[in-house]
This record gives C-alpha cells, structure tokens and sequence, in this order.
C-alpha cells in the first residue's frame, strides 16, 4: 500500500531532532505540511488541523483506506474529525492513553476519548490502554503494538551506553497531566537517587 504522510506544523521545531537519523529522515522527505498555524489555543488548532484535512481529502483522487492518526492530541484530534467528515475510515495510533479525569488535562482528555471513539481501528500501546478502551466498550478492533517511540529507537539501533556498573533510568514527562504533579515526581526521583546512589536519571 502507498502512505501519504502529512504534517500539521504543530511541532516543526522537534523534526530537526530527526537530523541524525537517515531512516527518519528519508520518511520525513516524502511528508506534505497541512501548513496550519501553531496556536497555543488547543482547541482553535484543532478547527484549523480538521478544516485542513477535509480540504486535501476532499480534492483526493485516488482510493483511501483508511487515515492513521498520531501526534500531538489537537492535530490527532482535528485530523480525526476531517477524516470522518469526509467519510473516511480512522485508524487511531496511541490508542486508550487517559488520565481518568475528563477535567485534567483540559482539553486533551476530551479529545483521546472522542478520537477513539470515531476511529474504526485502535492501536494501543499498552495492556493498560487496551484495558481503558475495553471499560469504554472499545476493546473489539483494538490490538496492542507497544511504544512507537521506543520501537522507532529500536529501529535506529540506538540503545544504552555500557557505563559497567552506572545505570540509567529515563524518565519522561511530556504530557500535561504530569505538570500539576511535578512536586510530587521529583519527590519519587530524589527517593529513588537516594535508594539507588548507582543510578543515573535523565529526564
């Protein structure tokens, strides 16, 4: 099957992180952007991410299977909602992630329960997202393939430096959820510095 990759401009600043890896960036040379503005306004860029989408799929040609969404909540979110609108089908990557309170983050929440709930194909990245989609009576076309990120650091072969006896725990904190809760982390990781003095804890 042909894939067409498109971004919505949400992150641009994080492809350049992509530089060393030749893999990623072939795949990248390839993509079309949507070119929509970045917008702190979740909920605006969203509007602007699916008014984009049914744009490009309106004018589309050729048959469509199905449209991947993955990324950032809003531009998962809106590209979700075009692809419908136009009737496509959704195949949703990162599938079940909830944080439990529709309120926390705000509006993001909202937007992982709807995305699933539009998409005709779910793809969660662990039993405890399969477990959240099942409670919702979204288990059926859901199957578990693990953590894109690290199955694209696996690909790229790039694995721990062998320090001997120093080991490494990476921790990281890329959602929103997780700022009101920062007190608390660092609290969690000065006790496991503390506990395992060996260890080291990159963020």
């Amino acid at each position: 099957a042909t894939v067409h990759v498109w971004l919505t401009g949400q992150h641009d600043t994080l492809l350049s992180l992509t530089a060393d890896s030749p893999r990623l960036q072939t795949f990248l040379a390839e993509a079309r952007s949507l070119n929509v503005p970045p917008s702190p306004d979740p909920v605006a860029f969203a509007e602007a991410v699916q008014n984009a989408v049914v744009k490009e799929l309106s004018a589309w040609s050729d048959p469509v299977d199905g449209v991947i969404v993955q990324g950032d909540t809003a531009s998962a979110y809106g590209a979700s909602l075009g692809a419908r609108q136009v009737g496509f089908r959704v195949a949703h990557v990162e599938a079940g992630v909830r944080s439990g309170d529709s309120t926390s983050p705000w509006p993001e929440e909202g937007f992982r329960v709807m995305i699933d709930r539009v998409s005709r194909w779910r793809f969660a990245p662990t039993e405890w997202c399969h477990g959240n989609l099942e409670a919702e009576g979204l288990g059926l076309d859901t199957v578990v393939t693990g953590n894109t990120g690290i199955d694209d650091l696996m690909a790229d072969d790039i694995r721990p430096v062998d320090l001997g006896t120093f080991r490494q725990v990476l921790i990281t904190l890329h959602r929103r959820e997780t700022l009101a809760k920062l007190p608390d982390i660092a609290d969690g990781l000065n006790w496991l510095a503390e506990q395992r003095p060996e260890a080291g804890v990159p963020l």
